[in-house]
């Protein structure tokens, strides 16, 4: 049939160069259904093979059969006008596929900034609406005549309505149309979609055989499982089930999140917490009614999920059930625009099976990552580029970037590390998972304010972030939900000392208020002091206690004026408190646990410097104010060491854990954190800052400088602007969400470890130097 297949798009290339259209009507007047079966299944799936053998374009074929059709007319016979519409049918068909296999392609199945797919729409829904393309589907896909036949799929097949056939969307193999039967059923005519397999992919018999068992393999039972589409029937090239009106769950999403992208993300980046819970409560519903019948779905993407309304409420329906034959190596492609959705163990598998006994039942995990992609598409409009959670969720959401982290690691054991399943569950735990979901969401939701345009500024304004009372209402929320989860201690030591440092800091400013209100000679005093000065009896110009700890010869460099010391001490304290609150104030390298061995070691030296820092304000700016002024420049410098040597131990543990985690093959850890990357990248800074300040201390000590002023100002300038304003207001969110993502990456490293403890405690021996499944060695 290759010289017939040749003959006719040679046809095709005439009429292409203003032939008349005759000449493609004598090349196929006498073909029978038959002989256009077998042109059509002999068609090149990919546009490279069909220029190569066919030497015509996919694109010029198109647009001459498009013209051709269009021209057609009253000529007859009629049949022509139908075989040949459903020819251009296919090849658009295959564009579509090709376009969707591709990896810069869309959903819609264009190029990037084209309009191919809206093209290709239009003419489909045309030709599927005319009488002689109508039948000529209908006679091309009629199941074929066998003793194994089953009666009852010839009677669905006959039992259509052909005239009713419209277009409806274009799959990855198939043409998707909708219509309704012939026959009144329960006072309505019922509609349906009729998946029609592109008739080339029918030569893979991988194909063909699924296509044919779908019914019998996925069909719920009657009136149960709502979540699922009901098979009416299904034949080698054709599955015909209940038509679900509405969008895919990808096109309801874009009306949410236009033109959003993953690279677009930044921390600040809103996350959709009011979707994740809307369309999360039904997904997992949809997976529990799968779960009941005792299936996986294998291609679980946002293409794959119908969004209906019912009763006013959206609702969602899974369809098109079952590995994606591109993932299973049965047709050419590259994973296409859902790849990302798809678990690794399918996407990345090499031993396929083949033969009658092929099956998807080693995939039965896979629906855990398609679940975590899809919270993570619900949060902020885009997947999660090469199974990293995006930056946003760990920004504002750690507690949901925890939750998905559970979900799409690229090892299947290693998925539900920290959500596993509770004793006596039977099989994946999709009721559980959207209880533990939940109890997440509400915690998330006690840290999330809704954004306003004032927001941004409202956050560079307030040193203390807000963080106090976040933390507060999680800790809170937390012991309310407790529901028999395992305690997270690091929650209530979290928020104490956040407390801790917003007091202290509260209390440091206070000091500073009432110093410079009496170094310039204002009214100082109020009763609360009155009444400490008659208790430790002081006199009316001594501040009882704090005047004691002034040390002899208290005085202030020549030439200086008081007050610029007390800005000084502002600029530090403000800098102190929004450094650890905007900071360290969320994370505990104390997630980690014990036994962790030189990585132990790194998280708690970072815990100490982080806590450490609630008390750096008063660490640096009292002694200055309240012992000696002239020790200023010594106290400066010092405080600033002790923030890089902070600095540094906190993104050393970052580190630390981001090897670590490789070496465990932790995927959802990338190899380079952001967020800890920006972090380390301070360090150098810090350095010289730190070692410019002590060079200023040096040189006023022993009368090398003599512009005290000048250089406080400059200090507090740089405080400011630099340390305030840059580093922690502009890049504290990502700093914030990078050694937040090292946590939770701690804490999966020690759920492997326990994992690989109770492997061992199991298993009566094990050789040294024996590798756990989840890569941690045994020794």
């Amino acid at each position: 049939m290759i010289y017939d297949t040749r003959t006719l798009f040679q046809a095709i290339q005439r009429v292409h160069r203003d032939a008349p259209d005759l000449a493609l009507d004598d090349v196929v007047l006498r073909w029978s259904a038959y002989d256009w079966r077998d042109v059509l299944l002999d068609l090149p799936i990919d546009s490279s093979t069909f220029a190569s053998q066919l030497e015509i374009s996919w694109d010029v074929a198109i647009t001459t059969l498009d013209g051709w059709c269009r021209r057609f007319g009253d000529r007859h016979p009629e049949h022509v006008h139908g075989y040949v519409g459903v020819l251009l049918i296919t090849l658009l068909a295959l564009r579509h596929s090709e376009l969707r296999r591709a990896p810069w392609g869309n959903r819609d199945g264009g190029r990037p900034g084209t309009v191919e797919h809206t093209d290709c729409s239009e003419t489909c829904h045309r030709l599927v609406k005319t009488p002689a393309v109508q039948a000529a589907l209908r006679e091309l896909y009629a199941p074929q005549l066998t003793e194994s036949t089953d009666p009852a799929v010839l009677r669905e097949w006959d039992g259509f309505d052909v005239d009713t056939l419209r277009f409806h969307r274009h799959g990855t193999t198939s043409i998707i149309l909708s219509g309704r039967l012939r026959d009144v059923t329960h006072g309505r005519l019922p509609s349906f979609a009729l998946k029609l397999i592109i008739y080339p992919f029918l030569r893979i018999p991988t194909i063909a055989r699924a296509t044919r068992d779908y019914a019998a393999e996925f069909n719920p039972p009657a009136g149960d499982l709502e979540h699922l589409v009901s098979v009416w029937a299904s034949s080698g090239s054709w599955i015909l089930m209940d038509f679900v009106p509405g969008q895919t769950l990808a096109e309801r999403l874009d009306l949410e999140f236009p033109q959003q992208r993953s690279n677009e993300l930044t921390a600040t980046s809103e996350i959709r917490l009011d979707l994740i819970e809307k369309f999360g409560s039904e997904l997992f519903r949809a997976l529990g009614d799968l779960k009941r019948l005792g299936k996986h779905h294998g291609d679980l993407t946002a293409s794959n999920i119908m969004v209906e309304q019912r009763d006013g409420l959206e609702k969602l329906r899974l369809v098109d059930l079952g590995v994606n034959y591109l993932y299973l190596r049965k047709m050419p492609g590259h994973g296409g625009v859902d790849a990302e959705y798809v678990a690794p163990e399918i996407r990345d598998r090499e031993d396929q099976p083949s033969g009658e006994g092929e099956s998807d039942d080693g995939f039965g995990r896979s629906d855990l990552y398609s679940l975590g992609q899809l919270i993570v598409l619900l949060g902020c409009g885009s997947p999660a580029t090469g199974g990293h959670v995006p930056e946003p969720f760990y920004a504002q959401t750690p507690l949901i970037a925890r939750f998905v982290e559970d979900l799409i690691d690229a090892e299947p054991e290693q998925r539900l590390l920290l959500f596993r399943a509770r004793q006596g569950s039977d099989g994946l735990p999709y009721e559980q998972l959207w209880t533990d979901l939940t109890n997440e969401l509400a915690a998330a939701r006690t840290g999330v304010s809704g954004r306003r345009w004032w927001s941004d500024f409202a956050a560079l304004a307030d040193p203390f972030f807000g963080t106090v009372g976040r933390l507060g209402r999680l800790w809170l929320e937390r012991r309310r939900q407790n529901a028999g989860r395992e305690t997270e201690p690091w929650q209530g030591w979290l928020f104490l000392c956040s407390v801790l440092a917003a007091v202290l800091a509260t209390l440091t400013m206070v000091l500073i208020s009432i110093w410079i209100r009496r170094t310039v000679g204002w009214d100082w005093d109020n009763d609360f002091i009155v009444a400490l000065q008659r208790l430790f009896g002081a006199g009316p110009d001594e501040f009882p206690v704090v005047d004691q700890l002034r040390a002899p010869g208290y005085g202030f460099p020549a030439g200086t004026p008081p007050v610029i010391f007390g800005v000084l001490a502002i600029t530090f304290t403000l800098i102190g408190v929004k450094y650890y609150q905007s900071l360290f104030a969320s994370a505990s390298p104390l997630t980690l646990g014990r036994g962790a061995g030189r990585l132990g070691i790194h998280a708690i030296a970072a815990e100490i410097a982080m806590r450490m820092t609630t008390v750096a304000c008063l660490v640096v700016v009292l002694p200055i104010l309240l012992i000696q002024p002239l020790w200023w420049a010594w106290f400066v410098a010092a405080g600033m060491t002790l923030v890089t040597i902070c600095n540094w131990l906190t993104a050393s543990f970052g580190q630390a854990v981001v090897r670590k985690a490789g070496d465990l093959k932790l995927s959802t850890v990338p190899s380079r954190i952001s967020g800890i990357s920006t972090f380390r990248a301070w360090i150098p800074g810090n350095v010289l800052y730190a070692v410019m300040l002590w060079t200023i201390a040096i040189l006023l000590q022993f009368g090398l400088a003599q512009d005290a002023p000048v250089y406080i100002a400059l200090i507090a300038l740089v405080n400011v602007v630099q340390l305030y304003v840059v580093k922690c207001s502009i890049q504290g969110p990502g700093i914030r969400a990078g050694l937040g993502r090292a946590c939770i990456a701690a804490e999966r490293i020690r759920h492997v470890r326990l994992a690989a403890g109770a492997d061992a405690a199991v298993v009566p021996r094990r050789d040294a130097g024996e590798t756990h499944p989840s890569g941690l060695k045994i020794s």
